[in-house]
């Protein structure tokens, strides 16, 4: 979401938690299933519906999805202008936990959402495994 016009005009910077109190009721990715709230929006790493993986809400904002052949690709907030920022990690899967790990709680950027990020990428490459079927034999003829 970004700035109203007063608000850029008279430097007023708006909070997360006000964000979400306005945004948490109703939205347009707000998802209501069985008594449960999911979330559909973008830089949401568990597609829960509350402050914590918010991707309206928070300013620093952590989304991860699959890469072109391989690997996935990271889009993170910039905090000099809030643009999304994708970076491609064109890895196996160890390699990119290990940079998931890196980008994030090395760089201390959302260090609370590392695991989750993992745990996204690590459900991205299950479905992009393709799995080998077994050939075939003809089954011996009966007389």
């Amino acid at each position: 979401m970004s700035m109203t016009l007063a608000a850029k005009k008279y430097g007023i910077d708006k909070s997360s938690e006000l964000t979400w109190l306005l945004i948490r009721n109703q939205n347009s990715f707000l998802v209501k299933r069985n008594g449960t709230q999911f979330s559909s929006e973008k830089g949401n790493l568990m597609n829960k519906h509350c402050l914590t993986y918010s991707g309206l809400a928070n300013k620093d904002v952590v989304d991860v999805a699959p890469g072109a052949k391989r690997g996935v690709v990271l889009t993170t907030r910039s905090r000099k202008n809030g643009k999304f920022v994708s970076h491609e990690i064109p890895k196996g899967s160890r390699r990119v936990y290990r940079s998931l790990k890196k980008n994030l709680s090395n760089n201390f950027y959302r260090a609370d959402l590392t695991k989750a990020a993992v745990a996204r990428a690590s459900a991205l490459a299950k479905t992009a495994r393709v799995n080998k079927k077994p050939v075939n034999k003809p089954s011996p003829r009966r007389k």
